[in-house]
């Protein structure tokens, strides 16, 4: 998969490939934007244009060093979370610390077994704490002439002044809905494409995902419990435990309903549904929340919220869909 079919602005991948074959990369580069711009796409098309056996600054995306940097499996290449290294797979942790940069250090003083630079991706390079943060300063501040390191981070304010002084950044900004919606048309139908580019907000990454959640189906599920809810007031718990069953999606889904909430709030306001979230399903959309009032959609996209930030709580997943669906069915049944 060469640059040109890498999933952002033409004008981001033409100066990442010119600041390549000129040099100007340098040994640190700060790759952000919103959660799921691409910042990894982007990174791992760095690793495999210094490491292509094939093509000179771009890359084949077939060649042994191409896929192994694409199964995370290359031995120059080597990518780093936070609370998990490659020493230690099991190590549990929400940040990066000092004990993270003293390996990654380690690992970057021994030269390249293959390839002429070592690359390093530092996933969330925002989540680390003080000392950790100052120790990658020092690593940046004098690498080592054969390493490269790549920071990719959804929140740039959260990274050192003077760490994103050091970097060549590039900054991943959302698609075009109409462009990602035609990148799209190449895996699946253009109706389709056109409402997961709404969904994912222009952000290839993410639409990726929602294509690989079967984000349209599981839509449609929802819609049809939300309108069971709205029918009947016996539904809400059935579809309260419905939801919680679904454990490992229920972070998804609620992002799923916290869309459908919105484009009935813009259903509400008579706004067009060339602006919905999923304009394919505007009719049903405008049916289901017809009559509601909009104090009561605001309110129900504030619950969705809130049981998001309780999940990370640990919060009984049962509990807190019974009293979202509730809200849900009182948006439904309280007017004006």
């Amino acid at each position: 998969m060469p640059w040109d079919q890498v999933d952002c602005h033409a004008s981001v991948r033409e100066n990442v490939v010119r600041a390549i074959a000129k040099g100007l990369l340098g040994h640190s580069v700060l790759i952000h934007g919103e959660a799921g711009a691409g910042q990894v796409a982007v990174a791992r098309a760095i690793a495999q244009t210094y490491n292509c056996k094939e093509l000179e600054h771009d890359f084949c995306g077939a060649c042994r060093p191409c896929r192994l940097i694409a199964d995370q499996k290359y031995s120059d290449v080597l990518e780093l979370v936070p609370g998990k290294d490659w020493s230690n797979p099991d190590r549990k942790g929400k940040e990066y610390s000092v004990g993270h940069m003293r390996e990654m250090q380690q690992f970057a003083m021994a030269l390249p077994m293959e390839s002429e630079y070592k690359i390093f991706l530092i996933h969330h390079a925002d989540c680390a704490n003080d000392n950790a943060a100052n120790s990658l300063l020092k690593i940046l501040e004098e690498p080592y002439p054969h390493t490269i390191f790549l920071l990719i981070t959804e929140n740039v304010a959260g990274i050192l002044p003077t760490i994103r002084s050091r970097c060549w950044s590039i900054r991943l900004p959302p698609l075009d809905t109409a462009a990602l919606a035609r990148q799209l048309q190449t895996s699946i139908p253009a109706e389709a494409a056109w409402t997961i580019a709404r969904a994912a907000g222009g952000l290839p990454e993410l639409a990726r995902q929602l294509i690989e959640e079967n984000y349209l189906d599981r839509r449609d599920q929802l819609l049809h419990s939300l309108e069971r809810v709205r029918e009947q007031e016996s539904a809400v718990l059935e579809e309260a435990e419905r939801l919680a069953k679904a454990k490992e999606h229920l972070r998804e889904n609620l992002a799923i309903l916290l869309r459908i909430v919105r484009d009935g709030l813009l259903a509400a306001n008579q706004t067009g549904e060339n602006r919905f979230f999923n304009p394919d399903r505007g009719e049903q959309i405008r049916r289901l929340w017809e009559g509601a009032a909009s104090r009561m959609l605001i309110q129900t996209g504030e619950e969705i919220l809130k049981s998001l930030d309780e999940l990370d709580r640990y919060v009984n997943p049962g509990l807190l869909m019974a009293g979202l669906m509730l809200t849900i069915r009182r948006s439904f049944t309280e007017k004006g």
